[in-house]
């Protein structure tokens, strides 16, 4: 990655929060719409991931289902949170807001995919597994202080949750729910691919997507704010692999018919009972 490019380009640039404490800084320019926000683009689209949380712990709420899922949107709200900090001031105290709970937010999901039948398969031992990973992985961040290091860790975990979540679907028999949880993963991997995609090519082709910018001037740089898009698309692909757990542990305990996908707007999934008996448990 080629973030000191960015680094260099950012050094004179300081607003509210004073110079620059954290171990990255990104592509987009900092401090340009005012003093209080370094990273504007890359702050404001973390509201997403706060929103999308938010609606999906109203209809963990409306649908009464298990505190499980309140903690991953719970989970998932606190990374967009701490993200905002981040890019908002580039402190390090909030880049470690930013990258620890997405550690502890992929374990979080890791078990709702992991622990699908009525009675837990792993008993106490899995949830106690997870926690020692994340203290683990965040005490050794915490000297080692390499965004690789991070990066590395959260990638494998990742890896090993979309596996787990592939397997899952595999072993559903054939059902008309299935063809709704093939959407809804399919939608999550795509999601975060192409996340992942405009993330490097943000840190790695900065000066290039700088000169861009300044070629088409407002408000069509926006579109070039790659780091922000990755924070769109991840939020949607996240919300959408949360869905897909909460809607296969639904199908997995023989309760397929008492919900339904719906698309709002053709583009965010959400979950509608058919009756009003779709508790899980």
């Amino acid at each position: 990655m080629h973030l000191h490019i960015a680094e260099s380009l950012n050094a004179t640039n300081v607003g509210f929060w004073g110079k620059r404490t954290a171990t990255l800084d990104w592509c987009e320019e900092n401090y340009v719409f005012c003093k209080y926000i370094a990273e504007f683009h890359n702050t404001t689209t973390n509201a997403l991931f706060i929103l999308l949380a938010i609606y999906g712990m109203y209809l963990v709420n409306k649908l009464q289902h298990e505190m499980r899922f309140h903690l991953a949107y719970a989970s998932f709200m606190l990374v967009g949170i701490g993200s905002w900090c981040f890019h908002m001031t580039l402190l390090y105290e909030m880049q470690l807001l930013d990258e620890l709970p997405m550690l502890y937010a992929t374990c979080m999901a890791m078990y709702t995919v992991f622990e699908t039948k009525e009675k837990p398969v792993y008993g106490w031992k899995f949830p106690a597994l997870l926690v020692t990973v994340s203290a683990a992985i965040s005490g050794i961040y915490l000297f080692v202080k390499s965004p690789i290091f991070h990066q590395v860790f959260y990638g494998l975990l990742t890896a090993v949750m979309v596996v787990r979540a592939g397997y899952n679907y595999n072993i559903i028999p054939p059902c008309p729910a299935k063809d709704s949880l093939r959407r809804l993963l399919l939608t999550s991997w795509i999601m975060y691919t192409l996340g992942f995609l405009v993330w490097n090519i943000d840190n790695n082709f900065c000066p290039q997507l700088r000169a861009i910018r300044a070629s088409v001037g407002s408000p069509f740089d926006t579109l070039f704010q790659l780091h922000g898009w990755w924070h769109v698309l991840t939020a949607f692909g996240c919300f959408s692999f949360i869905l897909y757990t909460q809607y296969s542990r639904l199908v997995m305990l023989g309760k397929a018919n008492e919900l339904a996908v719906e698309w709002k707007m053709g583009i965010l999934p959400s979950l509608v009972a058919r009756n009003n008996k779709a508790k899980l448990l």
